[in-house]
């Protein structure tokens, strides 16, 4: 009599609880399942990401196009583009004046003067510029800011005037410095702009505004 009274005290849940709880518990599992394969997944992208820019390499090395030695890249080791270091600007009016005189086909200049320099500096690069007339366009480039927002960064108007441009975009680089894939054109103060790349290769479609 004691014994049926204690167990009767004790009641087991119904067995449709039992199975949702069970249903739950199986569902986390598998949300925990997934979690950890997509997790796995992206690992593995990641460690496998330099093989795979190596075979990109690798590809681009054996393709049969021949360089055509029509461009041609001049650097320069000195910070051109500082304000506070006008006198560069001079020493680059000179070598775009040089080129004109050698009559060169197009160039690109690919460095931003966001800031006045000395008016005569700034004065001497705006008409070495505007010798080149439409053989020379400026390069627009298109950066992260602080903020992860894209920015245009682009040369004074008193440097550029009516110059034409083109824009560079920076953000699409990887690792490597090289970027697999680009967009043709940009649209800048409701103008589209070729991007830089196109242009390069001189395709007229980039070249429609």
């Amino acid at each position: 009599m004691g014994t049926e009274r204690a167990f009767s005290g004790k009641r087991l849940p119904p067995a449709r609880s039992r199975l949702g709880g069970a249903r739950r518990v199986g569902e986390r599992l598998r949300h925990l399942v997934a979690s950890a394969l997509i997790t796995l997944a992206m690992i593995a992208l990641f460690l496998f990401e330099p093989i795979d820019q190596f075979l990109w390499l690798f590809q681009s090395k054996i393709a049969g196009h021949k360089v055509s030695g029509d461009i041609v890249f001049v650097g320069s080791d000195a910070v051109l583009d500082d304000p506070n270091l006008g006198h560069r600007r001079l020493q680059l009016a000179k070598a775009l004046e040089e080129l004109d005189r050698r009559g060169v086909g197009k160039v690109y200049l690919d460095i931003v003067f966001e800031e006045p320099s000395a008016a005569p500096h700034d004065a001497a690069l705006a008409t070495a510029i505007k010798g080149l007339g439409p053989r020379i366009a400026l390069v627009d480039q298109l950066v992260f800011g602080a903020s992860d927002s894209a920015q245009l960064r682009r040369t004074h108007p008193a440097i550029a005037k009516r110059a034409s441009r083109v824009v560079a975009d920076r953000r699409e680089s990887n690792y490597l410095g090289i970027a697999w894939t680009g967009q043709y054109t940009f649209m800048v103060d409701g103008k589209r702009l070729p991007a830089l790349g196109p242009a390069l290769g001189g395709d007229s479609s980039a070249s429609k505004t």
